[in-house]
């Protein structure tokens, strides 16, 4: 006998049902990543699922802790407009201390950190990238990203945060780093701006707006947060970079166009 909507064997359309469901929940209890399908799962655990299946926690324990993430070269422009090169560097941190408790929806730099890199790895990985540039030869613009917020001392010795800083300044280079804008305490930008006037910080924005920041963003500050951090920075001294992400997750593509030409007014 054939289904009549389909018109296929009933026998083919029961066993079509049967291996979508033993797929259904094959996925539902693979590696205990999405539960047990006897609750609803938060967004927060879909989040931070990939970090701790077996092989991306194997794949970040295999990475050189001495060798940064990653080191490449590209055309910039200086703060007074004119061309240059710039040298960005990557390092191979413990990562984020925002993502140690919750986690950005669409992060994935978890994925370029080790837990147990140390001050040594560090001052290593910094060798290692002048290495790799010939000592910054040619540039005259530096970008050091750390997978989270640069100063935060309890993902950075602040020796090491300490010698970059200083370093940079004497080469006269122009730096640029990152940072969470709840980290930017004015304390802390205090004592980064003694150590490299004028450098600046970018911070991940991603919308300017408080309902998108807290439910697709999951950013864990407020667009009032925001405001104060560049207050701060500027208080300094200290230059200041907004990015804007376009289409936040769970947003159609319409309602992300209209919002960021929104934000960017």
């Amino acid at each position: 006998m054939n289904c009549p909507r389909t018109n296929l064997p009933i026998c083919f359309r029961r066993r079509q049902y049967q291996e979508k469901e033993t797929n259904r929940r094959a996925m539902v209890g693979a590696s205990g990543i999405l539960g047990d399908g006897k609750k609803a799962v938060k967004v927060h655990h879909l989040v931070k699922a990939p970090e701790n299946t077996p092989q991306s926690i194997s794949r970040r324990e295999s990475w050189d802790a001495t060798k940064p993430a990653t080191v490449y070269k590209t055309p910039e422009m200086l703060q007074d407009g004119t061309s240059c090169t710039a040298a960005t560097v990557i390092l191979r941190t413990k990562g984020c201390v925002w993502w140690w408790k919750s986690g950005c929806t669409f992060c994935g730099y978890f994925n370029d950190v080790r837990d147990d890199v140390s001050a040594d790895d560090l001052f290593a990985q910094w060798e290692e990238a002048k290495r790799q540039t010939d000592d910054f030869k040619g540039c005259k613009m530096i970008k050091v990203y750390t997978s989270g917020t640069f100063f935060e001392d309890r993902e950075n010795p602040p020796e090491w945060q300490e010698m970059v800083l200083k370093e940079t300044h004497e080469r006269g280079l122009e730096l640029i780093v990152e940072a969470q804008a709840h980290l930017c305490s004015p304390e802390k930008l205090s004592w980064v701006a003694e150590r490299h006037p004028g450098c600046t910080v970018a911070i991940g924005l991603e919308a300017y707006d408080d309902t998108v920041l807290r439910f697709h963003c999951n950013k864990g500050f407020s667009t009032k947060t925001w405001r104060k951090s560049v207050s701060d920075l500027r208080d300094a001294g200290l230059r200041v970079k907004t990015y804007l992400l376009f289409k936040p997750p769970f947003m159609s593509e319409g309602d992300a166009l209209n919002l960021t030409c929104e934000w960017l007014k």
